[in-house]
């Protein structure tokens, strides 16, 4: 499935059943059990990220926020019109929003996610 929004493409790229059930079996066959989080990671989880983002001892967010905030126009200005962004786990896609604001809607955006989970959703066409 595709849709399109004025900044962006969406593509539901969703695993088919054969690839789940093929990697439930894979995973469990190991001496050491593993699942991909691509299967367990749910829209609660994915509010508990976003809460754990703002805690004070995970600074990776805040760090990426205040870098883009300081050099967004400057990143933008390099990117140049027409640029696309591609972010991976783009989740609530605030740091993105930081350069697509920069850039005075001059970039495009592929945002990349657990599609069921992020609390980003793109505007009506």
């Amino acid at each position: 499935m595709q849709r399109a929004s004025r900044l962006a493409t969406f593509r539901d790229i969703a695993p088919a059943e054969d690839a789940f059930l093929a990697d439930v079996l894979k995973g469990l066959a190991r001496d050491s059990k593993t699942l991909p989080c691509k299967y367990i990671y749910d829209a609660e989880g994915s509010r508990l990220f976003e809460r754990i983002c703002e805690l004070p001892e995970y600074y990776p967010t805040r760090t990426e926020t205040a870098l883009l905030a300081a050099s967004g126009p400057e990143i933008a200005a390099l990117a140049g019109p027409g640029a696309h962004i591609i972010e991976l786990g783009c989740g609530s896609i605030r740091k993105a929003r930081i350069l697509l604001d920069a850039s005075k809607n001059r970039l495009a955006m592929s945002p990349w996610t657990s599609l069921a989970t992020t609390s980003w959703r793109p505007p009506p066409s």
